[in-house]
């Protein structure tokens, strides 16, 4: 059964709410949906809904929303990735690939080593764009919520947000002693992972340091050098495999 966001509206059993925009278009011409079909919407924060189709507009579709569907396609782990923007396409490679994994937000970092700088008149456009590739990843991947991507901040800034009971940790190249899988299998009962990820050249040694003393634990991905742009995949799906959310579905 294909699913639809709608934002705009609160869903409510019982209540009425248009698609509007692409997704109609998509319901009307490619599904060929009709008029008492039943389609499945959520609206973008974890919640799922059966609904059936009311009327077929020329720019949008009525529906008549049923009953709450318990299952959805979200993770219990939360993993908030404080990831480095990165040049060209990349972060927004990046975006795509998290938010397939299953990350739960996303909030852009603009470090010392950060080599792209967005004009401040560009910048609600771009994070615009980004969002709408949020969406667009978790529509694909059958998600349940829309990972918000937010307004880029400092790492000073980023630091304040990661509450202290919360595992977080920064991926740092020169970490030797604590892994990744010894950090996530100490830590099982955990429900939030705060994970900080730095640009093409790394974190510099006093981000690290801040880092450290915010209560940050620095941790290694492992022998090989990861790109920027996939190692926010690379600890979403690890953290995803070792907390059991790659099995099949309840």
């Amino acid at each position: 059964m294909s699913k639809f966001f709608i934002t705009e509206y609160e869903l409510v059993p019982g209540g009425t709410a248009y698609i509007v925009g692409d997704d109609a278009r998509h319901i009307k011409k490619s599904l060929r949906v009709k008029k008492d079909d039943i389609i499945k919407v959520c609206d973008g924060k974890g919640n799922d809904y059966s609904a059936r189709v009311e009327k077929l507009e020329n720019d949008a579709v009525l529906v008549e929303v049923a009953e709450r569907i318990d299952q959805n396609g979200e993770p219990k782990l939360k993993v908030n990735l404080f990831m480095a923007v990165t040049k060209g396409e990349g972060f927004e490679y990046a975006i795509q690939k998290c938010v397939e994994a299953g990350a739960a937000s996303i909030q852009p970092l603009i470090t010392e080593h950060t080599v792209i700088s967005i004009a401040e008149t560009k910048l609600d456009k771009r994070v615009e764009r980004w969002n709408k590739i949020s969406e667009s990843a978790a529509k694909q991947s059958g998600r349940s919520a829309i990972p918000l991507v937010s307004y880029p901040l400092t790492m000073a800034e980023a630091l304040k947000k990661p509450k202290g009971a919360e595992p977080s940790i920064i991926c740092y190249v020169k970490e030797g002693t604590l892994g990744l899988k010894q950090l996530l299998t100490e830590n099982p009962g955990a429900d939030t992972l705060n994970v900080f990820i730095g640009p093409e050249g790394g974190f510099s040694p006093a981000e690290w340091e801040i880092a450290k003393r915010a209560g940050l634990q620095s941790v290694s991905l492992g022998k090989r050098i990861l790109k920027a742009e996939t190692a926010g995949f690379f600890v979403t799906l690890a953290a995803m495999y070792e907390y059991g959310e790659l099995g099949v579905k309840d």
